[in-house]
């Protein structure tokens, strides 16, 4: 391994975390304080970058989320299209936005016996044609500090949503220089020490509040590479961590796809499964599922099989899969695009599904919640075959079909093919041969 120290140096918390969507005054703001936020439209999917005050005028769609809210959003300041004084930021400088929220119980109307965990933001102009959001699109969170010790990464931006750090890494090459700051927030406390590990190793350590170092991973770091920074406070008895994980990707991963692989999801016997997504102009792909954990391994990267940058595919063979068993699953896209299997004949929707009804769907699989974000596809090996019951069907010539597309939730209230098919069957006894 090869690892460069840079410098460690004391630096202002408030320059630290400037990489971030968005900062605070102070910088490490409890639910007790008054608090300005700064976005910073330089950061994140930069939606709302390079404008100014006398081009736009920017609003926060805000909110919090609480102890009592199961991780979703509440006390939502103002609706989508609702352009309220109180949620209007002021301009600072290039890219520089002010929030003034002050006590955020009193902001946002939270009763003092529920606790704020975090402040929910999306940034958008006045009439939400564009907005400002996280990596990928996502909505922005700033969790709040409690009095005592934290430790937190305010570089590289980390996504520590999905309950584990190796769902989300951060992917660098081998080396390139990824510039890493680590910051202890001590509120009420004395801090004694901050160190930084990687891989387990400890290769920095200071006594002030913020560590800078520069991590130049070689090729013999390919894979996943953990990165923790440890606080310790009031003479060793308080400590606190946090990790992430660097993804060095090395070389192109490039195999010839199998004869017979067709785009979409092979199977190949009762144990495995061969995937293929047509990726053209990306530069590398990762699987992940119910059969890794949707954590991002090196096991699961997928091979490049590439004619020219208009014909690229990207596959990769499955095994040991248990027979019968459906697993949930996605591609992950030069690190920061989720999507489903375009050619899957089943989707779990996090947004949808829980609208349906165990008597149109009974047993229908969970959604990931807290694993991955997105639509996600569904396989599952050893589907029993399907049985016809007409085996002498006479398919008409091309020119005389009629094919019409019905999406059955938006057409039938019980949402259910059943219904469907017994309206028709109720049509046709009563002579009805054509619906327009």
């Amino acid at each position: 391994m090869t690892i460069r120290t840079f410098l460690l140096i004391t630096v202002l918390s408030v320059w630290t975390l400037q990489a971030q969507v968005v900062t605070t005054e102070p910088a490490y703001a409890t639910e007790n304080d008054n608090i300005i936020v700064y976005f910073h439209a330089d950061q994140g999917d930069q939606g709302l970058m390079g404008y100014t005050d006398n081009d736009i005028e920017v609003y926060a769609h805000t909110g919090v989320v609480t102890d009592q809210s199961n991780g979703g959003w509440v006390y939502v300041v103002a609706g989508w299209s609702e352009n309220k004084d109180k949620a209007k930021l002021t301009y600072i400088d290039t890219d520089l936005w002010q929030l003034t929220i002050g006590n955020p119980h009193a902001y946002y109307g939270v009763p003092s016996t529920e606790k704020i965990l975090k402040l929910a933001f999306v940034f958008r102009n006045s009439d939400g044609s564009r907005t400002g959001r996280d990596t990928g699109g996502a909505d922005i969170f700033y969790t709040l500090y409690e009095p005592g010790l934290t430790a937190v990464f305010a570089e590289p931006q980390i996504n520590l949503s999905f309950n584990n750090p190796q769902r989300a890494p951060v992917f660098v090459h081998p080396g390139d220089t990824q510039h890493i700051v680590a910051t202890a927030a001590a509120i009420g406390v004395h801090l004694d020490s901050l160190v930084l590990h990687i891989n387990g190793m400890p290769v920095a350590m200071g006594t002030e509040d913020s560590l800078i170092y520069d991590f130049t991973p070689e090729a013999e770091n390919n894979g996943a590479n953990r990165i923790t920074t440890i606080a310790y406070a009031n003479s060793g008895a308080l400590t606190d961590s946090t990790s992430f994980y660097t993804m060095v990707i090395s070389g192109d991963n490039a195999l010839p796809k199998p004869a017979g692989v067709r785009d979409g999801i092979n199977y190949e016997t009762a144990t495995s499964v061969t995937l293929s997504l047509f990726a053209p102009h990306k530069e590398f792909v990762y699987v992940i599922g119910d059969f890794n954990d949707w954590k991002v391994e090196d096991a699961y990267r997928m091979h490049k099989d590439s004619v020219d940058a208009d014909t690229t595919h990207y596959w990769l063979t499955i095994s040991g899969l248990a027979p019968g068993q459906e697993y949930a699953f996605q591609y992950l896209v030069d690190g920061t695009i989720r999507i489903a299997d375009p050619y899957t004949d089943k989707v779990l929707d996090p947004w949808n599904d829980s609208w349906i009804s165990p008597q149109t769907y009974p047993n229908l699989m969970a959604y990931p919640d807290g694993k991955t974000d997105q639509i996600v596809s569904v396989l599952q090996t050893a589907q029993p075959d399907f049985e016809w019951q007409v085996n002498d069907f006479d398919k008409p010539a091309s020119e005389g079909l009629v094919i019409y597309e019905l999406l059955i939730r938006d057409f039938l209230a019980a949402h259910d093919f059943q219904t469907l098919q017994d309206t028709l069957n109720y049509l046709q006894n009563l002579g009805v041969t054509a619906i327009e």
